[in-house]
């Protein structure tokens, strides 16, 4: 493999099922499954760095895949006649990153999406027009281009749990394969895997406001729930009872009260949180936080149930009072006492020049401690999500995708090794969907969704 200059220090090639995806600047041919046949579709890894799951140890080893699965890992395998091979010692391996949360594939909304046609009642909208479309899937929708799935391929990711846009209760996710060489239908490994929901109200139509938010899921949730109750007095007897009806709202929240879809309900910061939860308790609801980007550490005891986290990778930047600390010279390198005098009056010179109006020097100096410490909360905020086993992975439905992996590195410096981040990427996403029995670590006899990095994936550039 040619080393290119800029593709250093991050993904260069994506092996979905045997499909090999290479990323522009890379000299090979692609490989897919359709256009050679047999055994010319096996492709087998020599000597590349193995991590095949959080918790265990590079193994420099083979790996050979055919027909879509890891059938063999170890030293000096043989292939079958015709297998593709590539050299992998400056290779590192992983299990391609899962994102919990997405709107890849999802069209654009227009600039007056929250303007609303209905003209009628503001207590009477029809549900549609209120953006109540549960029964909406996000898979109809799905339509996602080459370059897109490129751009996600470079920071590691190989699946997508992708939700669609909307308001109030927008419709059912979809978790899919990111792979531009099979047709949609092949790509989906669940069509619809839960209700993403979330605080966004249509301008001046009913509900415009978070609490008659809450006071429409009471309302649709128990006549939904009355609903369903009357369908199974009615299959017991149905003698002189009228035959029930349910509307497509009710039928698409069905699963989300029996339990076997969660909702996913997109709440940032903590007031949404403490409503989410509270309706989840409520209207007993499975209930994931998802895109969260503000919690007080404290919120976490006073939840009332044990609800994974989906934590949004829109990192905010850093403070520049954080820039200043790590940019400071360590005193003892200092030359002389007047030289620190001299360095003091510049920085209180400096101080007094940034005071804003109207502010003391002391307040401004507790601002921007205050400043400091939210932003080390907020990064440390998955790592103690991880300690409490209720990280469920990164949402990326607001991130843009080449500040993917510089977020994930930047989170190591607040608690998360490498094991835990990379556990977040793969196997705790993968154990949430029930697909871990296939994909999310790379074993024998699993999917082969692997990512190959030309150095460890957490490592900075």
């Amino acid at each position: 493999m040619k080393n290119h200059e800029g593709m250093s220090k991050t993904v260069v090639w994506m092996v979905l099922s045997a499909v090999l995806l290479l990323l522009p600047g890379i000299q090979f041919g692609q490989i897919t499954g359709d256009e050679i046949p047999g055994a010319a579709r096996d492709l087998i890894l020599r000597n590349v760095n193995l991590k095949a799951a959080p918790g265990e140890a590079l193994v420099k080893t083979d790996v050979y895949i055919r027909s879509g699965l890891i059938v063999e890992i170890g030293d000096g395998i043989i292939p079958q006649t015709g297998a593709r091979e590539i050299k992998g010692d400056s290779l590192y391996a992983y299990a391609a990153f899962i994102s919990p949360l997405s709107y890849a594939g999802q069209p654009d909304e227009g600039d007056d999406v929250r303007r609303s046609a209905w003209r009628g009642a503001p207590g009477a909208t029809p549900p549609e027009q209120a953006g109540i479309t549960p029964h909406e899937l996000a898979y109809n929708h799905y339509e996602i281009s080459k370059a897109e799935i490129e751009k996600l391929h470079r920071q590691g990711f190989g699946i997508v749990h992708s939700v669609p846009k909307g308001f109030v209760m927008s419709g059912k996710g979809c978790l899919m394969l990111l792979s531009p060489e099979t047709t949609k239908d092949r790509q989906v490994l669940q069509k619809e895997t839960g209700l993403h929901a979330q605080f966004r109200n249509k301008m001046r139509i009913y509900p415009a406001t978070p609490l008659a938010t809450m006071s429409v899921w009471r309302e649709i949730i128990t006549d939904t729930k009355n609903q369903q109750e009357y369908y199974q007095s009615w299959k017991t007897d149905p003698e002189g009872k009228t035959p029930p009806s349910l509307s497509d709202v009710q039928r698409a929240l069905v699963p989300v009260i029996d339990r076997s879809q969660p909702v996913f309900f997109n709440v940032s910061e903590n007031r949404q949180i403490l409503r989410a939860t509270r309706l989840s308790n409520e209207l007993e609801f499975s209930l994931v936080l998802a895109n969260v980007s503000q919690l007080n550490p404290d919120l976490f005891d006073q939840l009332e149930g044990d609800f994974p986290i989906i934590f949004d990778l829109n990192l905010p930047k850093k403070p520049e009072e954080l820039k200043e600390e790590e940019n400071k010279e360590p005193e003892s390198q200092r030359r002389s006492a007047r030289e620190r005098r001299n360095r003091q009056s510049e920085s209180d010179d400096k101080e007094d020049k940034e005071l804003p109006a109207g502010i003391t020097q002391e307040e401004y100096t507790r601002l921007k401690e205050s400043r400091k410490q939210a932003y080390e909360e907020r990064m440390r905020l998955p790592t103690l999500s991880f300690e409490k086993n209720l990280l469920a992975g990164f949402s990326i439905l607001e991130t843009d995708e080449k500040d993917i992996l510089p977020n994930l590195r930047r989170l190591t410096k607040y608690g998360l090794n490498e094991d835990e981040l990379l556990a977040a990427l793969t196997t705790l996403p993968a154990g949430f969907f029930g697909i871990d029995s296939r994909m999310g670590e790379l074993r024998q006899g699993m999917q082969a969704n692997l990512a190959l990095f030309d150095q460890p994936f957490s490592q900075e550039e």
